[in-house]
Parts: C-alpha cells; sequence; structure tokens
C-alpha cells in the first residue's frame, strides 16, 4: 500500500486544478491549497507536506516568499516551482522547476519521485543522528 502523499498547492485555483488532477488517479493523497504566499499563514499544518507546489500564477517574488516560507515551517518539503524561466528561480530555495504545462501523469510522477527523494534523505538523516549518538 502506498503511503498518503501530501501536497501543497499554491497559486491561483486554475494552476492548482493541474495537481489536483494528477493526484486524482492517485488513492492516497492529501492536497492543500494556498491562493497566495501570503495565505500560507493561514496553513496551521504541524506536519511536514512531502512537496510543495508554486504555480506560474504566483510572482517571482510570491514564489521567492513563499519558498523561504516552507523552508521556515517545513524544513523537510521538496519545493517544485513551475515558472517560465529558471533565471528568475536560481536559488537554494526550490528543489526542482518544470516549465507550465505538464501532463497530469508527469506531475504524479515527479511529486511521487520528489516525496521518495524527502523519505530517503530524512531516513539517512536519522541513522545519522544514530550513529553520532553511539
Amino acid at each position: 500500500m502506498k503511503a498518503t502523499l501530501r501536497v501543497l498547492s499554491i497559486g491561483s485555483p486554475e494552476a492548482c486544478n493541474a495537481v489536483c488532477d494528477a493526484l486524482l488517479v492517485r488513492q492516497r493523497s492529501c492536497l492543500t491549497v494556498a491562493s497566495s504566499a501570503n495565505s500560507l499563514y493561514a496553513v496551521s499544518t504541524p506536519a511536514p507536506f512531502d512537496v510543495a507546489v508554486l504555480h506560474p500564477s504566483l510572482s517571482v517574488l510570491e514564489m521567492r516568499d513563499a519558498g523561504a516560507l516552507i523552508r521556515s515551517r517545513w524544513p523537510t518539503t521538496r519545493i517544485l516551482a513551475i515558472a517560465y524561466s529558471v533565471n528568475d528561480l536560481e536559488s537554494p530555495l526550490f528543489d526542482v522547476w518544470r516549465e507550465p504545462g505538464i501532463t497530469c501523469h508527469a506531475m504524479l510522477s515527479l511529486l511521487e519521485r520528489m516525496a521518495m527523494d524527502r523519505h530517503v534523505a530524512e531516513s539517512a538523516k536519522s541513522k545519522l543522528a544514530q550513529v553520532r549518538s553511539l
């Protein structure tokens, strides 16, 4: 059984539909939607998301603000920025970027891969902490 995929999608409702459509084919998923970087302050979930998706309906400044807030509140969350130009988003805040127009199948595959990377990194960090405590 697949683990629940926890996704945070930030952008206009129309832009967030691509993530929603991708997750509809997956049995276990949880989608939280925020319309802007500022609306992230109202998200009260203490548990980290697997992936946060920033849509091109956000300005570059909003994407950076959202990325910084996500990194501070949920530091293990992987961030996918969907944007027209990678030059605008060269930043360690973002783990992956893609151009708009990604298909539902490709979106789901990417979200699952990013979530798996997050879990592997957390597991490795936990094991390293255990070894250091010996």
